[in-house]
């Protein structure tokens, strides 16, 4: 049964939400400059983040923050064009041109840009800073699938235009469900993801599946009984009503008893799963061996 409940209900009933910046909806298009109703609808979305990140019991990383400069970058660059004199000589004399847009959508862009430097200012106070060498592990590991397996897209807009794959080189949802189980691996609190991105789906099922399989225990015990005794929660929002969908729950996690990842040969799979084994073993020893003390997530 389809579960969906509202931004409202999930911000007051969860108690530790990792916020992805994909709820923002704000990736903004050359062509959209131009068109004061996108450009509102845009500064009301960073409003709506803004005041998601205010709660107390909401978080960043450091990519998610990352994401927001970028976005300042294409901002300024376009502003810094729209201010920008040209100078032309004809027949010997001097003309002066300026970019045409128009005044409210100039405006706009300058609102965009301060609303944008507020959310930067308060993401950065709410990254989640861990220093532990696990959790390092956990990311090589959640990223090993995510690429070997090509379990996600990223066809993102770099300066206005929508780019090729650039999953490869993104490591930000890699990272996000890296921190979801770390979370429920060392903490009391359930972890919760809200985004609006289709991918989330693919990791956090495929992976936690895959790497929680009998064939790593007893290197991955940790993993296997905080995620089951702590079950992360995933809330996915759908665009045509607005509503948040409930697509992670405990009872979709059933770890296998091999390794296997679909459209991967059977050599490779090999491979990927001896280097999974490998960083398990890795993660073991520093649990077991390592006399420092959990590093739990905690604001930086």
């Amino acid at each position: 049964m389809t579960i969906k409940v509202t931004l409202d209900e999930i911000l007051e009933h969860e108690e530790f939400i990792l916020v992805d910046w994909s709820i923002s909806n704000v990736n903004i298009r050359i062509e959209q400059f131009f068109i004061p109703h996108i450009l509102e609808s845009k500064l009301k979305s960073i409003d709506k983040i803004k005041s998601i990140l205010e709660r107390n019991n909401t978080y960043t990383i450091r990519n998610v923050t990352n994401e927001i400069k970028r976005l300042q970058k294409l901002i300024n660059n376009k502003l810094d064009r729209i201010s920008s004199v040209k100078t032309y000589n004809k027949g010997g004399h001097r003309i002066e041109r300026k970019p045409h847009i128009r005044p409210e959508n100039s405006k706009l862009l300058y609102d965009i840009k301060r609303e944008l430097s507020n959310v930067r200012r308060i993401s950065e106070r709410k990254e989640l800073k861990i220093n532990d060498k696990r959790y390092d592990i956990l990311i090589d590991i959640v990223k090993l699938i995510s690429i070997e397996g090509k379990l996600k897209t990223d066809f993102g807009y770099l300066m206005g235009k929508r780019g090729s794959d650039r999953s490869e080189k993104s490591d930000t949802d890699e990272k996000i469900v890296a921190t979801l189980y770390w979370q429920s691996i060392f903490s009391n609190k359930t972890p919760t993801l809200l985004a609006q991105d289709s991918d989330f789906k693919n990791l956090l099922k495929i992976v936690t599946n895959e790497i929680g399989s009998k064939i790593f225990l007893p290197y991955n015990n940790d993993f296997r009984e905080g995620i089951t005794r702590n079950p992360f929660t995933l809330f996915d929002r759908q665009i045509r009503n607005g509503y948040y969908e409930l697509v992670t729950a405990k009872d979709q996690f059933v770890y296998k008893n091999d390794f296997y990842i679909p459209k991967l040969a059977s050599e490779k799979n090999q491979k990927v799963m001896e280097e999974i084994n490998s960083l398990w073993q890795q993660w073991h020893y520093l649990s077991n061996y390592n006399t420092q003390p959990i590093s739990p997530a905690c604001l930086s």
